[in-house]
């Protein structure tokens, strides 16, 4: 298929396409994680902690993180990794420090994914040492790890906090960021900016001498800021416009002159930037014409620019125009890519930052260099990194309405439906294969494009979120084909949050005030005889300025907002698409199933010959193989029979689908049904009525999802009927099942033993009254199954209480199969949950997942290590009484490595004599284990 650029392309070289490209990059402390374009992630960098999976203190090359392929987003911590799954759960690994992943755990390290909560909902991640803040659909922020000074914005302050916990009560917060100096910060959907942690340098509280901020608490009284990346000391966040201001200490600030803080917001420069990141007392950012600057304190050239001269005002690096992104890490290392796709690092690589294959090496490298073999598919345009997104993603929104998307960078596909309402740019929907839409506004056009029905286009931008209406702003934008199948308006009776940028349809419409001609730019309000609604008709829209019709009518359109205020809960109203004047026959009244299949004392039926419209959903299957005999059942668990001996509207029945029904009320040998004149369907897969359990079949159970248990065959049979009856019995009252020949179980062997049937609730009474003849439609045969699914956990083993059954046992991580493991019990080799699926015949079952904590009997042989003196002063001595120490590391404030070796011993002495005074974490390893530990000078 033929793809037209409408914006921009470009050709990657030979050298590129034959590279591993990624579609995201994220660069943390001193690791790289990326995602390719098949959902998998892959890593290189410091890799000690276990946040690559691996065991290993360097991977200098990519390596594969796991075997999983349906991974979304990713954040880097300073020691460890986290990931969003496009289901939504929130996964990591890595150092667990004050418990900084949030898995309810103190252990050390983790060098498997861990899911943090169940929740299915989280949408970015901002972790940083030692603590982590997340957001979710919703709008609420939620933090775990270290709380020395509040940046978990909870009281009391505490050493560690093992598991999430929200963040005060708010739920419209749309952007997160932390620093590596225990700050967090946080944009609301107002355009407000919050912090809270420790106010050191006045970054949270300006201007003002206070140590700590305990609640999320707002900085300045701007309304426009869009986005934010934070240091150790400054913070730099961009506007609506563009521009970039920095607040805070230390040379990272960019605004000239020697001021160790600024008290206000200080704008850098007049340009506007579309991409920035802070470092340690380090700033970068790149501006619109694709040119790269760097500012801050450059000892070791860490700024990039080939000197090691501090520059306390931006200044370019190179004369290059074509970069696209940049990001500074936790220590000293930055990393940038261009809009060709080349990913580029400069600064330390002693851990195989730069994934060049090359590591330990001291020198700094004081200008960009590139990594050759790996690059990254979305950094073209010298814009933003488009994330691959479905509109369903993007459309979400908390509590008040605001978006939870707003602000990202995203790449879409869909198909425009109905027209363009704008005369000089774009108003449009697109809807994707799922029935999502999305309006695309831009006050002008891209390249020319001019939106028609049926274009299945590919667009990348930005979401924001006007008066409530959720869209997309244009940068680029791809067709993928024209006359791309449309969806099907769905009949609606409410205006609101689920109708925004959808295809829609109000039928049965009058006008309210009875006006002969569509307005041109106007609203107009129609009703259905029930509700109002509001019909906003733009003046390029098809309808502006005709004739309205003189009869009743049905209208489509595109479902909108235009509210003016948060929460975003009102001003709903639907953009015109077409009119269809409704033909005479006959009125179907609006009524629920509950309230047309009362009976009289006698069985029969109070709503005989009335002429309804009803809504439910369809259960089980369809009986009849030339027309319809099934059943819809509504969210009240009121069900009717719908019956007829043709198809109408070329309707085939689904389970799940929930359709709206006008036809006549009839009753058959006491069953009530509905004829249908026409079927319209609503949606899909819609949520089913749990089946009832019941001991008895009477008026009650009619057209009703309903289940008999512990039952068996009254004569014994084999093989069920093909369109004939049987009889069951739960050992004290006999059923009869009639199996229609369209049954998915007609024909097919009966049940050995005893058995549970669900089906749907029947009548065949001939004759008045109709208080007989009740029978059950089967839907479905299980067997009786008592399998004993506990188990007992016992130093690493596994053991089944139910035995001499079959069993396979498997790891809750991701569901897989253990290879071979299939006895009553199982010994763990790797820390993790795990559970059995125990078959007993045709009954299977699956325990609940227990976790085996392998990794604390391996961490026995650094139980006995001693580190003294403490606080040190010319010497520092290690013993380890419980085995052999395999090597030793300690690390400054900055990152870097002051003493290590790799001789294998049980004890070391090292001269600290030189060492500056000050707080540095010392990382000893054994064959199997790693811990820290935290030594003053």
């Amino acid at each position: 298929m033929k793809k037209i650029l409408l914006l921009k392309f470009f050709l990657f070289s030979s050298l590129i396409l034959s590279a591993q490209c990624f579609e995201t990059l994220n660069f943390g402390g001193a690791h790289t994680v990326g995602k390719k374009p098949d959902g998998t992630l892959w890593g290189w960098g410091a890799a000690s902690y276990g946040n690559l999976l691996t065991t290993n203190l360097t991977e200098p090359l990519p390596i594969q993180l796991g075997t999983e392929t349906n991974w979304n987003n990713i954040s880097n911590g300073t020691n460890n990794t986290f990931a969003i799954k496009n289901n939504g759960t929130l996964w990591g690994c890595g150092s667990n420090q004050y418990g900084s992943l949030g898995v309810n755990s103190s252990n050390l390290n983790f060098t498997l994914f861990q899911q943090i909560t169940t929740a299915n909902n989280w949408v970015k991640v901002a972790p940083t040492f030692g603590f982590t803040i997340a957001l979710k659909a919703d709008g609420t922020i939620w933090a775990w790890g270290q709380n020395d000074n509040y940046q978990l914005g909870n009281s009391p302050a505490s050493p560690e906090q093992l598991f999430p916990l929200q963040v005060g009560t708010d739920t419209d917060w749309v952007e997160i960021a932390t620093g590596t100096n225990r700050i967090s910060f946080a944009i609301k959907a107002d355009g407000t900016i919050w912090g809270w942690g420790k106010n050191s340098s006045s970054i949270i509280v300006l201007g003002s001498g206070t140590a700590t901020v305990a609640i999320p608490t707002q900085v300045g009284t701007d309304t426009d800021w869009l986005t934010m990346s934070v240091g150790s000391q400054h913070i730099l966040a961009k506007k609506v416009d563009s521009t970039l201001w920095s607040w805070g200490g230390g040379a990272g600030l960019g605004v000239g002159g020697t001021p160790p803080v600024t008290n206000t917001p200080q704008q850098i420069s007049t340009d506007k930037w579309i991409s920035f990141s802070a470092g340690t007392n380090t700033s970068f950012g790149i501006k619109e014409d694709g040119t790269l600057w760097a500012w801050g304190f450059n000892t070791n050239g860490q700024l990039g620019d080939g000197t090691s001269t501090d520059r306390l005002a931006p200044t370019q690096i190179g004369t290059e125009t074509n970069w696209a992104t940049v990001e500074a890490g936790k220590y000293a290392t930055t990393v940038a890519t261009k809009t060709d796709g080349t990913v580029w690092y400069w600064g330390r690589n002693y851990y195989g930052e730069f994934g060049n294959g090359s590591s330990y090496g001291t020198a700094y490298y004081n200008t960009p260099t590139q990594t050759i073999g790996i690059c990254v598919t979305q950094a073209v345009g010298g814009g933003p990194t488009y994330i691959n997104s479905a509109i369903s993603t993007v459309t979400s929104t908390n509590a008040n309405g605001v978006g939870t998307a707003v602000g990202d960078s995203v790449r879409l596909i869909g198909v425009v439906h109905c027209q363009n309402y704008s005369s000089s740019g774009y108003d449009f929907v697109i809807i994707d294969s799922n029935n999502d839409g999305i309006t695309l506004k831009s006050p002008t056009s891209i390249n020319g494009y001019v939106p028609t029905e049926g274009d299945e286009i590919e667009v990348e931008g930005k979401i924001t979120q006007i008066n409530g209406l959720l869209q997309i702003i244009p940068d680029n934008i791809l067709i993928n084909q024209s006359n791309a199948p449309l969806q099907t308006p769905m009949i609606i009776t409410v205006l609101d949050e689920t109708t925004e940028s959808q295809s829609i349809k109000l039928e049965n419409l009058s006008l309210v005030n009875g006006e002969t001609m569509w307005p041109s730019n106007g609203n107009i309000e129609v009703s259905n005889g029930t509700d109002n609604f509001t019909v906003n008709v733009p003046a390029v829209s098809a309808l502006a300025g005709t004739p309205t019709p003189g009869t009743n009518f049905h209208l489509t359109g595109l479902g909108k907002q235009n509210d003016a205020s948060n929460p975003y809960n009102d001003g709903y109203q639907i953009y015109p698409c077409g009119v269809t004047p409704v033909s005479t026959g006959p009125t179907y009244t609006n009524s629920t199933i509950g309230a047309i299949s009362g009976v009289n004392p006698d069985g029969t039926g109070i709503s005989i010959g009335d002429n309804v419209s009803v809504t439910g959903v369809v259960h089980c299957q369809n009986y009849s193989s030339s027309g319809y005999d099934l059943t819809m059942i509504d969210s009240n668990n009121d069900g009717i029979n719908l019956f007829s001996l043709v198809n109408v509207n070329g309707y085939i029945p689904t389970e799940g689908d929930e359709i709206k029904v006008d036809g006549e009320i009839e009753q058959f040998n006491g069953m009530l049904r509905i004829n249908p004149a026409s079927i319209t369907v609503l949606q899909q897969g819609a949520a089913l009525q749990t089946p009832t359990n019941t001991g008895l079949l009477d008026e009650a159970t009619e057209s009703q999802s309903i289940k008999l248990e512990n039952l068996s065959l009254v004569n014994g049979e084999t093989i069920w009927p093909t369109n004939g009856n049987i009889e069951v019995t739960n050992g004290t009252d006999d059923f009869t099942v009639n199996v229609p020949s369209a049954s998915a179980i007609a024909g097919t062997p009966t049940p050995t033993d005893f058995f549970n049937l669900t089906g749907i609730g029947k009548q065949n009474d001939s004759s008045l009254p109709y208080d007989s003849g009740y029978e059950i439609f089967p839907c479905g045969v299980e067997p009786l199954c008592n399998i004993d699914v506990s188990t007992t956990l016992d130093t690493g083993t596994v053991t089944v209480t139910d035995l001499g059954l079959n069993y396979q046992w498997i790891d809750c991580a991701d569901s897989s199969v253990i290879t071979g493991e299939t006895g009553e019990s199982f010994t763990a080799t790797v820390a993790g949950d795990y559970a059995v699926i125990i078959t007993d015949g045709n009954c299977v079952d699956t325990s609940a997942c227990v976790f085996v904590d392998v990794l604390s009997l391996e961490e026995n042989e650094l139980k006995g290590i001693s580190v003294y003196p403490n606080p040190i002063s010319d010497e520092l001595n290690i013993n380890n009484e419980k085995g052999v120490l395999v090597s030793m590391e300690m690390i400054d404030a900055k990152g870097s490595v002051v003493v290590s070796s790799k001789e294998a011993s049980n004890s070391f002495t090292f001269n600290t004599g030189e060492l500056n005074s000050g707080v540095y974490i010392l990382i000893v390893r054994s064959e199997k284990s790693v811990k820290t530990f935290k030594v003053v000078k």
